[in-house]
């Protein structure tokens, strides 16, 4: 769409000036002074237009390109947030192992992930749907890091099965939540470089 406008309109531009041309062609040589300068100054006008217009495309690529790049720094981030959260969901599924995991594993990293997370601010994200998916990896981190601990301190015995089904139903709770986070974020994210692959193949320069 965008190279059919350009192309209009440089046909536009050509066209006006051969009219120019056409009907303003100095009959006598006292005319040649002002024709030269008429057809200088729509010259001047079409190069400062087609000036602006390029600027304009490079300022906006620019603009997708940040974009691009701060959501793809947030989706980093989310990977590793989902690979804790599986790591853990996993181990947790096995009920015969399930708390000696609990008890051994160290949540450091994982709180260290949760901690990051909740620095980012979300706004900049400039879209709802990458703000809310990071919001449900956000939480399913949490209640991920509750769960390890509520077992490893006790609060939820999985030696009975009562305390297990309990146990795979916030699994299953959690993991949901997150692939549906990592579905918007990633949707997000790959429609922003479509958009900035998009404007190049229109004719703006590469940054």
């Amino acid at each position: 769409m965008r190279k059919f406008i350009i192309k209009h309109w440089l046909k536009v531009s050509l066209a006006a000036i051969l009219f120019t041309l056409y009907w303003t062609t100095p009959k006598t040589s006292g005319d040649w002074a002002a024709w030269v300068q008429a057809i200088g100054v729509i010259g001047s006008i079409s190069i400062a237009i087609g000036l602006s217009q390029d600027q304009r495309r490079q300022q906006v690529e620019a603009e997708l390109r940040s974009r691009w790049r701060r959501l793809a720094v947030v989706q980093a981030i989310v990977d590793d947030a989902l690979g804790l959260i599986d790591m853990s969901c996993s181990a947790l599924r096995d009920q015969s192992s399930a708390s000696e995991y609990a008890h051994s594993y160290s949540l450091a990293e994982a709180r260290d992930v949760h901690e990051t997370m909740k620095a980012v601010p979300v706004l900049d994200l400039q879209a709802y749907e990458a703000a809310a998916g990071f919001m449900r990896v956000r939480r399913s981190l949490e209640r991920t890091i509750n769960l390890v601990d509520d077992i490893a301190l006790g609060r939820l015995a999985l030696e009975d099965d009562g305390g297990y089904r309990r146990c795979m139903q916030r699994i299953s709770e959690i993991v949901g939540q997150a692939e549906n986070g990592r579905a918007d974020i990633a949707s997000v994210t790959q429609r922003a470089w479509r958009e900035v692959e998009s404007l190049v193949s229109a004719g703006a320069p590469r940054a």
